[in-house]
């Protein structure tokens, strides 16, 4: 799932089959299973080199050694008026052991389905810690901007001036993004030099993280759009301050964590 499923997916939605660019059509499939094909080779030649350097676990035993020096015992005859004489043993005189305690490891290798069940769970352990870390600090301001950020409500013509704005600015975006894409397909036709390609890809590179952060900006008006239409719906101004209220509890928590 983690190596084929997900990564194919990813690259299969994202593969571009040159409509846009005006190219030859290609073939989403096969763009994505090349992608793929790389993960995998990838993934495979870190877990089997793992595999056969890591795979010896050792099993942490306590070993007790016990000492005797006299197992002699002390024999009492007892004898009573009309009965007969029995013995008695004093086990209290036996001299007490010498017991010796150390550590000894079990050492054996895993097999490979039992190896990978134990990284991903040693790795598993790992990422929980980092982001349950990241998630106790970002809870209380995720609460805390809920409330500063909390959507007006908006009157139906309001919200259609925003929506025809959003979309002049979408389709705007789509434009930069085609041309994007045909500059970089004519200049993969013409480009000669190893210099002038390293020059263009970081001035290529500008332009994709430009771009990048005004779809951002895009999709955050978007998201505040439509809050503010659920807003207009469904109003109700205990959510927000239930928020406050939320992030001041969380805020403590992760203070005295």
């Amino acid at each position: 799932m983690l190596v084929v499923v997900i990564p194919f997916s990813i690259f299969y939605y994202e593969a571009d089959d040159g409509s846009l660019t005006g190219e030859e059509k290609k073939s989403k499939f096969c763009s994505a299973l090349k992608y793929q094909i790389c993960i995998f080779i990838g993934t495979a030649a870190i877990l089997l080199s793992t595999y056969f350097t890591s795979s010896l676990t050792s099993i942490p035993v306590k070993d007790y050694t016990v000492e005797v020096n006299d197992m002699s015992v002390l024999t009492i005859t007892v004898q009573s008026k009309g009965l007969n004489p029995y013995n008695y043993i004093d086990t209290s005189y036996r001299i007490n052991p010498l017991i010796t305690k150390s550590t000894s490891y079990i050492q054996f290798s895993v097999n490979f389905p039992v190896y990978i069940i134990a990284l991903m769970s040693w790795v598993g352990w790992w990422v929980f810690s980092v982001f349950a870390g990241f998630g106790m600090a970002a809870i209380p301001f995720d609460f805390i901007l809920g409330f500063t950020n909390r959507p007006r409500v908006l009157t139906a013509d309001e919200i259609a001036e925003i929506q025809i704005q959003l979309q002049d600015r979408t389709a705007d975006l789509m434009d930069i993004g085609v041309m994007m894409k045909r500059a970089r397909a004519e200049f993969k036709r013409t480009a000669t030099s190893a210099s002038e390609q390293r020059l263009r890809w970081g001035k290529d590179r500008l332009e994709v993280n430009k771009l990048e952060q005004m779809i951002y900006v895009l999709e955050g008006d978007i998201e505040q759009l439509n809050a503010c239409k659920i807003a207009s719906q469904d109003n109700n101004s205990l959510i927000p301050y239930l928020k406050l209220l939320l992030g001041l509890l969380t805020a403590c928590t992760s203070i005295l964590w």
